[in-house]
């Protein structure tokens, strides 16, 4: 942590990013599996539901990803 903050990091800030990133991308794994497992006879319609929340949040861990490359050039 030393070598960050000595190179005008703001590791806070930074550990910050990585939680938000973590959750976002751990939300995604989760609808993707949900999809896959999604059976039954209103599988498809399930599956439907579960796909659009998916893009979604893989949508907004995309935008956050952006987000933090713009946050670490500035950094």
């Amino acid at each position: 942590m030393e070598l960050l903050e000595k190179a005008g990091i703001d590791v806070n800030k930074l550990v910050d990013m990585f939680i938000r990133s973590a959750a976002e991308f751990t939300t995604y794994y989760y609808y993707t599996i949900l999809r896959i497992h999604a059976a039954g006879l209103e599988g498809e319609a399930v599956k439907e539901i579960v796909e659009d929340a998916r893009i979604e949040d893989r949508n907004h861990f995309e935008a956050l990803a952006l987000s933090w490359e713009k946050n670490c050039q500035m950094i």
